[in-house]
């Protein structure tokens, strides 16, 4: 099953499954939201893999003047977040695939995302990196919140052990871990957050920052300019 007929499958428990299988998922929605500058007001966002909405809500209610562009593969998980988010009248959907997407130059101000991005491969991040780089305004931000592997290959297995461990006490069933492994096994390609950093320079970001971790979850931050 490819990626965008997984989310189609699961769209309308979509939201119930990232809460039961995501350790602290509201807390890094609330990382992502507080750490986006102050003295940032941004006109025009962008969400990448807005899924059913979550992060979107949070966004559209922290700069209620700003339109939201919310971009999905998934045609089902767009229909559920503008259901979940139809008293807000400044978000459009997208549906469309991030290695088709583009803007036109310094017409974004900030781009969010929230466990998305691990679905491209290292080559595709890269590649997409640089669009949005070119996509933001002279003081825009990105910041997101996605897996990441660790710096070594024991570390990462810690990783997925501990995630293992804390699904197990909050009682996931067994069925619902074995197809969210499946659909990882297949289609997730999590990097490191060193290879993030050396994109970032190389590519011209500035500020580069990791805010917050907690097992793979982390919540990175890179400015186009000081």
């Amino acid at each position: 099953m490819d990626v965008e007929n997984f989310y189609n499958l699961i769209s309308s428990n979509y939201t119930e499954m990232l809460a039961r299988l995501v350790p602290r998922y509201r807390e890094m929605l609330w990382m992502i939201l507080t750490y986006i500058p102050k003295d940032l007001h941004p006109n025009r966002i962008v969400d990448l893999g807005c899924g059913t909405g979550n992060l979107s809500k949070g966004i559209l209610n922290q700069y209620p003047q700003a339109e939201v562009l919310a971009v999905d593969l998934s045609a089902s998980i767009l229909d559920e977040a503008s259901k979940r988010l139809s008293n807000y009248t400044t978000i459009s959907y997208i549906n469309q695939d991030f290695n088709h997407l583009d803007f036109e130059e310094n017409s974004i101000d900030l781009v969010v995302s929230s466990i998305a991005l691990h679905h491209l491969t290292d080559l595709q991040k890269e590649k997409l990196l640089k669009k949005i780089y070119r996509w933001l305004s002279p003081k825009g931000v990105l910041i997101f919140g996605d897996q990441f592997s660790g710096s070594t290959s024991d570390r990462y297995e810690q990783h997925m052990e501990n995630w293992k461990l804390t699904s197990e006490g909050k009682n996931v069933p067994e069925s619902e871990w074995a197809l969210w492994m499946e659909h990882q096994k297949n289609h997730d390609y999590h990097t490191s957050v060193e290879n993030y950093f050396n994109w970032c320079k190389q590519i011209g970001y500035k500020n580069s920052d990791v805010v917050w971790r907690y097992y793979l979850w982390t919540v990175f931050i890179a400015h186009k300019t000081q």
